[in-house]
């Protein structure tokens, strides 16, 4: 039973069908997982609120009955007026999760969260139910969260800071509007070297924050990125960079000395510094025999550190088994707006965010060009292309508000492994977008050090307004009728005519034209 990120049975001859998987009874088998045993009444007040006890009793009995004979006698026990759920008899992610976290085991608790617990069940005039829901999946995201720490803690403890900066950037996934879990992210980026992902963490942020709460963000957030960005900037003009490895230090002005391309991936190939400082002109040659002794001396020096260099190689990059390469499919997001007219948005944003997963280093991305609307097979869909997950989600927009829903699905055994429920104002949509690829590319693979995008400020009112016709654009591009393409053509103009200076229009609009010349659709220049 799987009910991290949603409610699932599976039985040896598929997923739970029938009269045993309606709601109440998920919701049963939901109540008895988080607890030892429960009584008879107070389920009955959990489950049928309104109904009176002999009749709760029917409906309970009933239940358990449809339950047992679906998924095997006894897997609920009656023990006098107590009911209890057998482990033996049907496992959990929300069981084992617990005994992980019991046990100390704080990488398997986090490979078995797959989401907020029962994310988007609900049962109609339950408030008592709702109310005991809230409650447990807040206490099963701060136990998720209270792992993550403790797995970044251990990881500094260890000085891996690219995989502390994985797991904080999960916990901030997770927690995306926590100011203590910002900073410690953003801390562990700039520590590791990341300062340019740190400074745009503290962006994405800042805008999630300050659309949610209408106030300023945390000035220790402000303050930490002042002086991240002032210390960037102060040694930008510095033409001279040094690498310690195991111990000993080498300088060389104008170039970073690295390894082979094997080595740690701590140590960077060479890579020119314009460092802004002019060459000093000659001032007279050196005598031939100074500058053998200068060279053989230099070499003298270099040559511990380049021993010490092909030892890194050797034990670090031959030994080393190189990571799986994590490959993901975007599948088309569902349009769930009230007036069912937003496809192309829908739409928008998939592209968008598999866009910017295929800009990050070491990742596949496949984007499906599939219709919207639908449920599609995951593990068909990931056998076809080859992937090991996939993203599904939904958009809904009213007015200048937009919710957007996304979750990351295993293909294996379709279990999820992240999801997460986005409700903002419209110009939010680029931070979202940003968010949701951050937060699927670092649950994919932390190590990579996830960089989604670069800068991308606050919108305009033009910008929305020419973002929106852009999508409508592209949507009309995608599907390859003369109408549509003659309809692309129009949206992308008037997208330019809104904003002139919004490249990625004009080149909508040549794509558009290119097609309508491929296929004879305009008359002769």
């Amino acid at each position: 039973m799987k009910l991290f990120g949603g409610a699932s049975v599976e039985t040896p001859d598929g997923p739970l069908t029938g009269r045993a998987a309606q709601r109440h009874r998920i919701a049963l088998l939901a109540l008895l997982v988080t607890r030892r045993a429960i009584g008879r009444e107070k389920l009955i007040s959990y489950l049928w609120p309104d109904v009176s006890l002999e009749r709760g009793r029917h409906l309970l009995s009933d239940s358990v009955y449809r339950l047992n004979r679906a998924l095997g006698d006894e897997t609920i026990i009656a023990a006098g007026d107590e009911l209890r759920l057998d482990p033996r008899r049907l496992p959990s992610d929300v069981s084992e999760f617990l005994q992980a976290c019991d046990e100390g085991r704080p990488i398997d608790a986090v490979d078995l969260y797959g989401g907020p617990f029962l994310d988007g069940f609900y049962l109609d005039c339950a408030a008592e139910f709702e109310r005991w829901l809230e409650q447990e999946r807040e206490r099963l995201s701060r136990m998720y969260a209270a792992a993550l720490e403790t797995l970044a803690e251990e990881s500094a403890e260890a000085g891996d800071r690219k995989t502390e900066s994985g797991w904080w950037y999960r916990l901030a996934a997770h927690d995306p509007l926590s100011p203590r879990v910002a900073l410690k992210l953003m801390e562990a980026l700039d520590a590791h070297g990341e300062r340019g992902a740190a400074l745009r963490h503290g962006r994405i942020y800042r805008t999630l924050f300050e659309d949610e709460f209408q106030t300023e963000v945390d000035p220790r957030i402000s303050a930490f990125s002042k002086r991240v960005a002032e210390e960037g900037e102060s040694s930008a003009g510095v033409n001279r960079s040094t690498h310690s490895v195991e111990g000993a230090s080498v300088s060389q002005p104008g170039t970073r000395i690295a390894a082979s391309p094997e080595a740690d991936e701590s140590i960077r190939a060479p890579e020119p510094i314009d460092s802004g400082v002019q060459p000093r002109p000659q001032e007279g040659r050196r005598p031939l025999a100074e500058a053998l002794r200068s060279r053989r001396f230099s070499t003298l020096l270099l040559l511990p550190v380049l021993l010490t260099l092909t030892i890194v190689w050797y034990t670090t990059g031959r030994s080393a088994a190189p990571e799986p390469v994590p490959t993901v499919a975007v599948l088309p997001f569902a349009d769930l707006s009230p007036s069912g007219d937003h496809a192309y948005f829908a739409s928008g944003v998939m592209e968008e965010v598999a866009g910017i997963l295929s800009r990050v280093p070491g990742m596949r991305v496949f984007a499906h060009a599939g219709a919207s609307g639908g449920e599609l097979d995951v593990q068909r869909v990931g056998q076809t292309l080859g992937v090991q997950s996939v993203v599904q989600g939904s958009v809904s927009r009213w007015g200048d508000s937009v919710r957007i829903h996304a979750k990351l699905i295993r293909v294996a055994d379709r279990s999820f492994l992240w999801s997460r429920t986005y409700t903002s104002r419209l110009e939010s949509i680029f931070a979202i977008q940003d968010s949701i690829a951050e937060a699927i590319g670092s649950t994919l693979a932390p190590r990579l050090g996830v960089r989604p995008s670069a800068e991308r400020g606050q919108p305009t009112p033009e910008e929305l307004e020419a973002y929106n016709l852009y999508l409508k654009g592209r949507y009309a591009w995608h599907r390859r009728t003369r109408e549509s393409i003659a309809l692309a053509v129009t949206h992308f103009e008037e997208a330019v005519a809104v904003a002139p200076g919004y490249a990625r229009a004009h080149a909508g609009l040549a794509d558009a034209l290119a097609v309508q010349g491929f296929y004879d659709h305009r008359p002769p220049a």
